[in-house]
């Protein structure tokens, strides 16, 4: 009796694992030209992207998307500045990285190719250093550690407002945690079967839950004086840190504002935390452009029927579309050019 019952646990113990080989080879071939990005994780800047890869990302809108040998989606380019050469370099989250869209329709290399064709007497580089999930303090961290040592002439900040929300831990248990957590989903990772299953489940899910209704719900429920004091606790003195650092290397600071919240209808930007930028801004004597304005002209101009429409890369994604990033693009050379010593050709 006793072997009979082992006999069925065995047998149904094989079961399950002949069924999970199936659902994985079954996976792997419907894998084929699907990928998720990697992470290396990082004692400074808790995580990065992993150097040197090429793929078809399923949960971006199956858009290529290549990470170069520094782990950045960009070109490769040389740690030092070659002579005569501009450099600017952008910090920012998935919003700068480009998520959804080409790397060609960022608003990181559409700048550069205004840059370079209207003044073709210098050079220009744009590095984009987005990395999704980034908040200004990965972003400082990423400018002292790696950033300064690319030569920047200028540093600008792709700012978003879920940086209210900043990865911080309260002591070296959570982040000791966290790492935990981290090398746990990466084992994970290895399996085509449960990749894929994140890719058509979570990743479909994820993109509305955090890019509106997650961030809109916070910062409505907080109140106004909640917002601005983590305004004044976790984000302003980052932003000072970070301007300080640059200017101390000799490289300038602007910041590009993204709109504040984004749901279907209306565009609501709590124009409060855009009066804190402002004023930032003005005190720290940094430039901060605020693409809204020629947003809103253009999404009159297209004809959509609605902001969503215009505004995001897909129904399921609120990250900004293409036609987006050319607008902000020429709302940065418009500010950028207005500064004679950058067109000079000396």
């Amino acid at each position: 009796m006793a072997n009979e019952r082992w006999y069925r646990i065995l047998v149904s113990i094989c079961s399950v694992i002949v069924m999970l080989l199936i659902l994985e080879g079954g996976a792997r071939l419907l894998y084929q030209g699907q990928a998720t990005l990697y992470w290396e994780l990082d004692p400074i800047l808790l995580w990065k992207l992993k150097p040197n890869q090429h793929l078809v990302h399923a949960a971006a809108g199956n858009v290529p998307i290549d990470i170069n040998s520094k782990g950045l989606r960009d070109d490769e380019f040389s740690t030092q500045k070659p002579s005569g050469v501009y450099r600017i370099l952008v910090l920012g989250d998935s919003i700068t990285f480009g998520w959804g869209v080409r790397v060609e329709e960022t608003y990181v290399q559409q700048l550069e190719h205004l840059l370079n064709a209207s003044f073709p007497f210098r050079r220009f580089e744009v590095i984009n250093a987005g990395v999704p999930a980034y908040d200004t303090g990965r972003e400082l961290a990423f400018l002292k550690k790696e950033g300064l040592s690319y030569e920047p002439d200028l540093v600008i900040v792709g700012f978003w407002w879920n940086d209210l929300y900043p990865t911080v831990f309260a002591n070296e248990k959570e982040k000791s945690n966290f790492f935990r957590d981290a090398q746990i989903r990466e084992m994970l990772r290895h399996s085509a079967f449960l990749t894929l299953l994140k890719i058509k489940l979570i990743d479909r899910i994820q993109p509305i839950r955090f890019g509106v209704f997650d961030h809109s719900t916070l910062l409505h429920s907080e109140g106004n004086n909640n917002l601005e004091q983590r305004w004044a606790r976790l984000v302003r003195p980052r932003l000072d840190e970070l301007v300080d650092v640059a200017r101390q290397a000799g490289s300038d600071v602007m910041v590009v504002e993204f709109p504040a919240l984004l749901t279907e209808q209306p565009l609501d930007t709590l124009p409060e935390l855009h009066t804190w930028m402002e004023k930032w801004g003005e005190e720290n004597r940094a430039k901060v452009v605020d693409p809204l304005p020629a947003i809103l002209k253009g999404y009159r101009e297209s004809g959509a029927s609605n902001i969503k429409d215009f505004y995001w890369v897909s129904s399921q994604d609120p990250h900004p579309s293409a036609a987006v990033y050319k607008i902000v693009a020429e709302q940065l050379f418009e500010a950028l050019t207005a500064d004679s010593t950058l067109t000079s050709t000396r």
